[in-house]
């Protein structure tokens, strides 16, 4: 039995293969996709290329791990709709998770001895139009297995606010990680003296981290099998797309 975990909420897509029955449960595989919003053409492909590699039947998925969002527009869109499918098709279950959660996975756990990297984890995505995109999560207690312990919730956070010098329930030390750290930092300017940027090999979500957490939920039984609410599942975008924005502005005009 298998977890497939589809990772599109970025530039660059990427599947990976997780056993969750036997001796040997985790990670079988993950296959990174070209570079460019090329999801929606590799995903069927990619899927079919790594069950058929490891001799897996589609009857023996028992779960689809989908990264949700905030992220690629597209993307998500087409990682969720990908998810919903094959769970429908496969009778199987859904696990979804936050992009941002899955970046922040990036983040490993610091060594004893290691207190200067003792720090919070804070994602920034650059959501554009003057907006970014934010999570917080800390480090867990060690001793009971725990990883990234969520702390603040996604959310949208206007750059106005971090000229006036604000990041909102994030202090030092903490790291910010992801492609709206610098931004971030920069507008801050004088602020983020106490924060610091992260190792720019976190910046971007895998399928292998967010196979992790999914294994994780699946363990504790934290998973979506009802059909009715793997129907209703929506990707998380936060914020309205431009075109969205732009035909809402439309319809007032015309009202």
């Amino acid at each position: 039995m298998a977890i497939l975990a589809v990772e599109t909420s970025s530039a660059r897509g990427s599947l990976a293969l997780l056993r969750v029955s036997g001796p040997d449960d985790g990670l079988v595989e993950e296959l990174v996709f070209p570079e460019g919003l090329v999801h929606g053409r590799e995903l069927a492909l990619r899927t079919e290329e790594l069950m058929r590699r490891h001799d897996l039947k589609p009857s023996e998925l028992e779960g689809v791990a989908v990264s949700c969002g905030p992220g690629s527009y597209t993307g998500i869109r087409v990682g969720v709709t990908a998810a919903k499918s094959l769970a429908f098709a496969l009778n199987c279950a859904v696990i979804p998770v936050s992009s941002l959660e899955v970046i922040a996975a990036n983040a490993d756990r610091p060594s004893e001895g290691e207190g200067d990297r003792r720090g919070d984890i804070c994602v920034i995505l650059d959501g554009r139009q003057g907006h970014l995109y934010r999570a917080l999560f800390r480090f867990g207690d060690a001793e009971s297995g725990d990883g990234l312990v969520r702390a603040l919730d996604d959310e949208v956070v206007d750059l106005e606010r971090l000229r006036a010098g604000e990041l909102p329930g994030v202090s030092a030390p903490a790291f910010l990680i992801a492609d709206g750290a610098d931004l971030a930092l920069e507008t801050l300017a004088d602020a983020a003296r106490e924060l610091e940027r992260g190792p720019r090999d976190w910046d971007l979500p895998g399928a292998f981290r967010l196979g992790q957490i999914a294994l994780r939920r699946w363990r504790k039984g934290d998973v979506v099998r009802d059909r009715g609410e793997i129907h209703a599942l929506e990707p998380s975008y936060l914020r309205p797309s431009e075109a969205e924005r732009r035909l809402a502005e439309k319809s007032m005009r015309g009202s």
